[in-house]
């Protein structure tokens, strides 16, 4: 059986699933891009199954939602949505400390790079998420911690470089999170995805932006 270099190149990023390389921050807070190279690998990786859509999703025009149903993302993703079965979310899993435990996450901005100080908002907000985003974040970094590996957080509650609605980036209900390192298989993979487990969710791999954006919907979701 024969590899080609992009597989090669694939199998070796499952292995780095250290703290992600962030593009630099001269790019845009949302539409930096990787070089060639690796977009062809995301694109490979991604037709085995890479891009997901998953869990409980607020209702879409023209859309009528089944129980469990994949809805197409209302932003680019590749075909073959990966899917998580709705949990049962908990009082227990809702609750959050007030810094939701940053030891293992990171957060970058466009305007201050790699480790931009949480207190500093302008750019990537942490400061404004939604309580049952935080709680999620809080259960990640602690999942994270126990792994040995760290998140970086690229997108949070600021307005003005996302999609309006309800669950929406500016009302606090929605965080991006670097998908460098992060493949199916791989540990991070599954620590993302174990994390998200007991909340109301819904995940979608944006390629095209290097992230996966997550709402986290609050525990009396249920539309």
């Amino acid at each position: 059986m024969r590899f080609g270099k992009g597989t090669v190149f694939i199998l070796s990023a499952c292995l780095a699933f250290a703290a992600p390389a962030i593009p630099s921050a001269s790019a845009h807070h949302h539409t930096a891009t990787k070089p060639a190279t690796t977009q062809a690998a995301d694109r490979t990786s991604a037709r085995s199954a890479a891009s997901l859509t998953t869990s409980v999703q607020p209702k879409a025009s023209g859309v009528t939602i089944a129980p469990h149903m994949v809805l197409p993302s209302v932003r680019p993703s590749y075909p073959g949505a990966v899917r998580v079965q709705p949990p049962v979310a908990s009082s227990q899993a809702y609750a959050f400390h007030d810094d939701f435990g940053k030891s293992n996450l990171r957060k970058w901005s466009s305007t201050e790079g790699m480790d931009t100080p949480w207190e500093s908002n302008g750019t990537t907000d942490t400061a404004h998420l939604q309580s049952a985003t935080k709680a999620f974040l809080d259960t990640l970094n602690t999942a994270a911690r126990a792994a040995g590996i760290s998140f970086t957080i690229t997108g949070g509650a600021e307005d003005g470089y996302h999609a309006p609605g309800r669950y929406s980036h500016a009302n606090g209900y929605k965080v991006d999170i670097s998908d460098d390192g992060i493949c199916e298989g791989g540990r991070a993979y599954s620590v993302l995805v174990n994390a998200l487990a007991p909340y109301k969710h819904q995940i979608t791999h944006e390629w095209n932006l290097n992230h996966f954006d997550i709402t986290i919907f609050p525990q009396d979701y249920d539309e």
